[in-house]
């Protein structure tokens, strides 16, 4: 059994390591208003297990000292001994101000340690204060790349679009523009390519309207730039030139397969956008933060001193990663020396009022930090709002941030839905997250059938071959976009849609950070075409090659053609004509080979002018050219031209031949049909086209017989617009379109245009036939015209008409050659003759200028 002596100081001691571990946990809560977490803890255990080793020993110490006179046998002290011990301690030094002084020799290394952490303190807060503000610049770049990002997006869709490449096509395009402007609050611009660039679209002025070329800031010239480098470029601000405020250009170059290019797509933010962005930004007291171009100059700033970096300032700057941009933030030495002086004040008071204000200042300040701490960790709404401004600064911040986003991502939908093409996105990971109409309609296939990129290589490529191509060539070029950071390059791929159809589509697509955005656009109809003309080209070379082998075959051809072929020589004196010529010019071959200048002559003389310009240019190039002649009955027809250039073999230019064409009939009815649109109201019913009136709810008020008769409906089966639709309308798409194009009709003004903008649509008639028709409308204020013209024979005729075109060029060049050798070798045959002493056999007269001499 332990002495009781011993049993007194065990106890002793252990009361007194209770209570100092008491003591260091309070101090703990003292710190921790002073350290980060991390430093306190790592400071925390030493500094205890320091204490408690060094006041026990010297208490235990302290307590062995006791005499060991007055005890029992047992070792436990009489009452009397231990008064006159517990006296004499007194008389020397008492035990409570013995542990006094033990407390302070202790708390001493707690002083020393104390400073040192003041120190270290002060070094965090500067740490904290430069984390805070790398903190505010990267995120403010983060945004501002964002914003661009965002944009270039979007306009690499415009870039990519299909309605860019025809002129035709520009007021849809126009209106996508317009679209974006709504979306993202920035101008589009459509430029030319050449020098200067030349602004053909600006959704600041209607379309149509003339606009400068594009201006060439000092610095990095966002047009310039992406046209030489074929990718999207964020430039340097400059003034504009319609808006005259500061702008910001990004610009995207219309890059398409095996093309220049020819329009670069750019949009414009005012540098006041990115000016409200950083007012809007909370920054400490004395700081300032400016956004700098490439070539230095401030787009926008704020706070005193942004831009400059002087002696005695902290300077912060951060690289944008999609422009030659940095964010810089500038902090002057008294206002980043301020938290430190702050901490070692606070610090020195801490000391000062170290104990029990300590104690008591240390529970509350733990509590105080719990309970903030609580508040923002548990995000319930019935939790008490934090109210440290750090706190509610970062969460302001990210409240903002999700506003802005959540904006974002609803005009990206409307304008990822809207565009006519089909598109889907999915992550790297394998998920289709995104699809818009157009591609369930051309691809017929649910989102629950299509839910991840496996599910649509295995639908759409049955062929477990022909899909590995596919996967690998998809690959192949998803990674060079990736790298190149670019668009993903076109490729045309057979697939297979939900109905069984397989159709051939070109596949192109935008790289995003999580993701890729594949853009599909249906290509077979276009592939059958070309493919049928090349069968049909690869048919007349075959007749071409037959007709070659017979002299008289090919006459027959060119003798009977309908079209006038000519060869003229290099002094323009024509040396054969077809017989057509008769018909065309209205007089025989034989004229035009008396007269060199009859064919001139014939000519209207308001066109005679250029005709002879172009005589005087087409050796050297072919020539196409209308033109109008006088036939001898005072009759004036419409003849188009085509003639080219032919060389011998060795080089020698002997003359140009061509083809004359008949045209007045189809310039009668370009004629007839403009007359048609004038008269139109007084004509209404006797009109030779398809008309019909309806109002704003879609009821059919009226319809010409032309209008019934080309679809084969009553107007008992079509009394609405959508009745009309649903019946004659093949495509979804198209009524689709036809809706929209009806909707837009009736926000313009009524009358707002004296010409019609006709669309070409494929309808079906009652009796189960397709036609070609061309479709416009006219907003009449209380009612809506619909202008249906058939073009179906014409487009045969047309059609027919660029054919036998093309046959009678390939035969001309055919014959010419010929003729050429047919003449050298009658030619030679004469001079054979006159050596024998015989007449010539063949006349060529025909060679011979007025003095005899032969012609070259």
């Amino acid at each position: 059994m332990m002495p009781s002596r011993t049993r007194f100081v065990v106890v002793t001691v252990l009361a007194y390591a209770i209570g100092a571990s008491v003591w260091i946990l309070v101090s703990d809560s003292v710190m921790a208003l002073l350290l980060d977490p991390e430093t306190m803890t790592r400071f925390a255990k030493i500094k205890g297990l320091a204490f408690v080793t060094v006041t026990a020993a010297l208490l235990g110490m302290a307590m062995f000292r006791i005499p060991a006179r007055g005890m029992n046998t047992d070792g436990a002290p009489h009452i009397s001994s231990l008064s006159s011990t517990v006296g004499g301690m007194v008389k020397g030094m008492r035990l409570r101000n013995y542990l006094v002084r033990l407390i302070l020799l202790s708390g001493a290394p707690l002083l020393a340690l104390a400073v040192v952490l003041g120190a270290l303190t002060i070094r965090d807060r500067e740490a904290e204060s430069e984390a805070q503000a790398e903190s505010i610049v990267r995120d403010v770049m983060a945004e501002i790349d964002q914003k661009l990002s965002s944009r270039l997006g979007a306009l690499g869709m415009l870039a990519n679009s299909p309605l860019l490449d025809e002129p035709a096509l520009w007021p849809q395009f126009y209106r996508l523009a317009q679209e974006f402007k709504a979306g993202f609050g920035s101008h589009v611009i459509l430029a030319e390519t050449g020098d200067p660039m030349r602004m053909v679209m600006n959704t600041r002025e209607p379309l149509g309207t003339p606009l400068p070329p594009l201006p060439r800031p000092q610095g990095r010239a966002a047009a310039p730039e992406a046209l030489a480098t074929g990718k999207p470029v964020v430039g340097d601000s400059f003034m504009g030139p319609v808006s005259k405020s500061p702008l910001i250009a990004i610009a995207v170059p219309a890059v398409r397969a095996g093309a220049a290019t020819r329009h670069i797509v750019l949009t414009t933010i005012e540098t006041g956008q990115f000016q409200q962005h950083l007012d809007r930004l909370r920054l400490p007291a004395g700081w300032s933060l400016a956004v700098r171009d490439g070539r230095g100059s401030t787009i926008a700033s704020r706070g005193r001193g942004g831009d400059d970096v002087a002696d005695g300032r902290n300077h912060l700057s951060a690289p944008s990663s999609v422009a030659g941009w940095t964010v810089a933030l500038t902090i002057p030495r008294d206002v980043r020396n301020a938290p430190a002086i702050a901490a070692s004040i606070l610090l020195g008071l801490g000391l000062l009022l170290a104990g029990g204000g300590s104690v008591l200042g240390g529970l509350w300040a733990s509590r105080t930090i719990d309970r903030q701490i609580s508040s923002l960790a548990d995000g319930e709404e019935n939790a008490a709002a934090p109210t440290i401004a750090e706190i509610v600064r970062v969460r302001q911040r990210l409240d903002l941030a999700a506003e802005q986003i959540r904006d974002n991502q609803e005009r990206f939908a409307r304008l990822f839905e809207a565009v006519p093409v089909a598109l889907g996105f999915s992550t790297f990971d394998g998920r289709i997250l995104a699809r818009n109409r157009h591609f369930d309609s051309v691809f017929s296939r649910t989102a629950t059938e299509l839910a991840t990129i496996d599910d649509w290589w295995r639908q759409s490529y049955p062929d477990p071959e022909y899909r590995e191509q596919a996967k690998a060539s998809w690959s192949e070029r998803l990674a060079q976009a990736i790298a190149e950071r670019g668009p993903i390059a076109p490729a045309e791929v057979w697939i297979v849609c939900g109905d069984g159809r397989r159709r051939l589509f070109e596949v192109s697509g935008i790289a995003v950070d999580d993701g890729a955005l594949a853009i599909f656009v249906d290509v077979t109809e276009r592939r059958q075409a070309e493919e049928a003309l090349r069968h049909r080209a690869e048919e007349m070379e075959l007749l071409l090659h037959q007709v070659s082998d017979s002299e008289e075959k090919f006459r027959l051809l060119a003798e009977n053609a309908i079209d006038v072929i000519f060869w003229a020589d290099p002094q323009q004196r024509l040396r054969y004509l077809s017989p057509a010529c008769r018909h065309v010019f209205g007089r025989a071959v034989e004229d035009f080979l008396a007269d060199p200048n009859l064919m001139t002559a014939i000519i209207h003389p308001d066109d005679r002018d250029a005709y002879v310009r172009h005589l005087a240019e087409a050796d050297n190039h072919v020539g196409e050219m209308e033109f109008r002649v006088v036939h001898p009955d005072g009759a004036i027809h419409w003849v188009a031209h085509r003639c080219w250039p032919v060389h011998a073999a060795d080089g020698a230019h002997l003359g140009r031949h061509g083809i004359n064409h008949d045209i007045t009939d189809r310039k009668q009815a370009g004629v007839a049909l403009r007359e048609g649109e004038e008269r139109f109201r007084q004509l209404f019913e006797h009109a030779p086209i398809a008309l019909s009136t309806s109002d704003r709810d879609g009821r059919i008020a009226l319809m010409n017989s032309s209008f019934i008769n080309l679809f084969g409906y009553t107007p008992a089966e079509m009394q609405t617009v959508e009745d009309w639709r649903r019946l004659v309308l093949v495509d979804p798409q198209q009524r689709e379109f036809e809706s929209l194009d009806r909707a837009n009709n009736w926000k313009g003004e009524s009358g707002h245009s004296s010409s019609m903008e006709f669309h070409e649509q494929t309808v079906r008639c009652r009796d189960g036939s397709t036609k070609t028709v061309l479709l416009s409308r006219r907003n009449l204020g209380a009612d809506m015209l619909l202008v249906v013209v058939d073009v179906t024979e014409r487009k045969s005729i047309e059609a027919n008409l660029m054919a036998r075109n093309e046959d009678l060029r390939r035969f001309n060049s055919a014959m010419v050659g010929r003729e050429i050798d047919i003449l050298a070798m009658k030619k030679t045959i004469n001079a054979l003759s006159a050596e024998l002493g015989r007449a010539p056999p063949y006349p060529l007269s025909f060679l011979q200028d007025e003095h005899g001499r032969p012609t070259s």
